[in-house]
């Protein structure tokens, strides 16, 4: 892991702790719980609930999701969690309660302050130490989407083969979708590259970053959908006659490729009207690749630590807000789906869900 990488997931979650004013809405609960034997009932009721609704704002307003998730893993098994504010939130509106009889502890409610306070100090030590250390190891492009595809040795292999046949493709994808948001191609530049797993991470621009999430949402969004039917379709299936004869693959298949049209609908070109037509057949066929690797264990996330998140976003707030939510929403998809697309066999698009395989040939374009 890159120390830059960890460094920016500290940075996020010491600024929302300050952001969201968590020291001081846990030294409030506590001075409402010390008094709860004092206060009228009305009023105490109405101040554990407003608090209750303040910590409950957190939780909906938190970009802590949009870490990646095998750095909120490591950071959740340490006591810097002590310093997220979603988590805190989430521990404080859980134990506060509006019965005057049942409140937190003046102790218990201390243990949070300092523990999240140690936390915190733990958080500014480590970047300030980080600072002499990441100088370089990780470009930063303000004005762009940081990406990331993921590409599991479990699923993929590694072959040097089958691993530069899938960043083509999602090159040539990525190519595509910004041609026709933007109405320029790019392939992506790469930001940092990482051997573990594999990923690499690659900065677009920020049209092309939201259509390219908006239609790997639509993939996943609609794979979510049949797999609960090709589910039923096997517990059923040796019950009727009927659905025997039913290609559930090619029903689903085909339902994916009809959700990814569907967004591309939806996606702001900059292309003229006289080259869409084309774009949006090479965009599709494309995607029918990029199925067959999501099928295989590949996965694009938002590398939400980098680029236009990690710097404030752009001058438009809309933009801004539209980044993140197509971001949590991926990020959110792909810890649903896991490895559960693989196993069902869902998509089976052509031999691109063949990069596993040891006898793969690598696809024509």
């Amino acid at each position: 892991m890159l120390i830059s990488k960890l460094s920016k997931a500290f940075d996020l979650i010491n600024r929302e702790y300050t952001e969201f004013r968590v020291n001081e809405l846990l030294l409030l609960a506590r001075a409402t719980c010390a008094k709860k034997d004092t206060m009228q009932d009305d009023k105490f009721k109405s101040n554990i609930i407003e608090l209750i609704s303040s910590f409950k704002s957190i939780e909906t307003n938190s970009r802590y999701y949009n870490i990646e998730k095998e750095i909120r893993e490591k950071i959740e098994r340490t006591t810097i969690r002590n310093a997220v504010a979603i988590i805190v939130s989430k521990y404080m509106s859980n134990s506060l309660n509006t019965d005057k009889l049942i409140c937190m502890s003046h102790g218990e409610i201390n243990l949070m302050i300092n523990s999240s306070i140690n936390s915190v100090n733990s958080i500014l030590n480590f970047m300030r130490i980080s600072d002499d250390f990441s100088d370089g190891d990780d470009v930063l492009y303000p004005d762009k989407l940081h990406i990331d595809i993921v590409l599991p040795r479990v699923a993929m292999g590694s072959n040097l083969d089958h691993m530069s046949v899938a960043l083509r493709d999602f090159s040539q994808f990525i190519g595509l979708v910004a041609e026709y948001s933007y109405g320029e191609h790019e392939g992506g530049e790469i930001v940092s590259l990482s051997t573990t797993e594999p990923v690499v991470t690659v900065a677009v621009f920020v049209a092309s970053g939201i259509a390219l999430l908006t239609l790997y949402n639509k993939i996943l969004e609609s794979a979510k959908k049949t797999l609960d039917f090709i589910q039923a379709y096997n517990a059923f299936k040796v019950h009727s006659e009927a659905l025997k004869v039913v290609d559930v693959k090619e029903l689903a298949a085909a339902e994916i490729e009809k959700q990814i049209n569907v967004a591309i609908e939806h996606i702001k070109s900059s292309l003229p009207e006289s080259k869409k037509a084309e774009s949006k057949n090479k965009i599709t066929s494309k995607a029918r690749k990029i199925a067959g690797l999501i099928e295989g264990g590949a996965r694009i996330r938002t590398n939400a630590l980098g680029g236009v998140l990690a710097n404030g976003g752009t001058e438009e707030a809309g933009v801004m807000k539209i980044v993140e939510d197509l971001s949590q929403q991926a990020n959110e998809f792909n810890e649903l789906m896991g490895g559960g697309m693989s196993q069902t066999g869902l998509l089976t698009f052509d031999d691109a869900g063949a990069l596993g395989s040891g006898d793969h040939t690598e696809p024509q374009t």
